[in-house]
């Protein structure tokens, strides 16, 4: 008889993340002591029960059923690909690009999202003056920077000229970015975000008034 694709609903409840024990599909995984999500446990090296593999980012392929073992070398466990968990069961809070990569995995429980920011160092621009840079500036709530580009991007704001500053921010670890962000920011005109799907990121685009004549 061919073998089957996963295993379903072999182990039960004995890792104790499952929100609904009997409803989820696991397949095979082998597991190495050199993994860097086994953890010393005691004497021990354990692959915990709930752990997001092989790492807790856009990488993931599932989450670990049930401690694996792997102290004496190569160990065989299940990886959840399809069901229902309970976050706070997990050793670490998914993060949301985890999140994203497993569709077919509902977290339930405490994963919390931003739902506001206020952007400072973001100064509105003046003529002849220079833009201001990425490392200049900070949003609250953990949103964590990746870009700051200006629109139109002049190495010294013009006179006459209504500036944007598109900033790219991404979730902090742990949370996802709300859909509904809203976010401030000193002396602009207007203020628009859009959000990944996945609340992984936002683009925030800050509107100045024209610079003077």
């Amino acid at each position: 008889m061919a073998n089957a694709p996963f295993i379903t609903n072999t182990y039960g409840t004995a890792s104790g993340i499952l929100m609904f024990p009997d409803n989820y599909q696991a397949r095979p995984q082998t597991f190495q002591p050199t993994d860097a999500t086994a953890v010393t446990v005691g004497a021990k090296k354990i692959v915990k029960a709930g752990t997001i593999w092989p790492s807790n980012d856009a990488s993931a392929q599932g989450v670990v059923l049930y401690d694996v073992d792997v102290t004496n070398g190569t160990a065989s466990g299940a990886l959840l690909f399809e069901g229902s968990i309970k976050t706070s069961k997990l050793p670490a809070t998914p993060d949301a690009a985890a999140i994203a990569a497993l569709p077919r995995i509902t977290f339930f429980g405490a994963i919390t999202a931003v739902v506001a920011s206020t952007v400072t160092g973001l100064t509105a621009p003046v003529k002849a003056a220079t833009p201001v840079a990425l490392a200049a500036i900070s949003l609250s709530n953990g949103l964590v920077k990746q870009s700051l580009t200006w629109e139109p991007a002049d190495a010294a704001f013009a006179a006459e000229t209504v500036y944007k500053a598109i900033i790219v921010v991404t979730a902090p670890t742990g949370k996802v970015i709300g859909s509904t962000l809203a976010v401030t920011a000193t002396g602009s005109s207007a203020v628009d975000e859009v959000v990944a799907a996945d609340g992984s990121s936002a683009t925030i685009t800050v509107t100045f008034p024209a610079t003077a004549a």
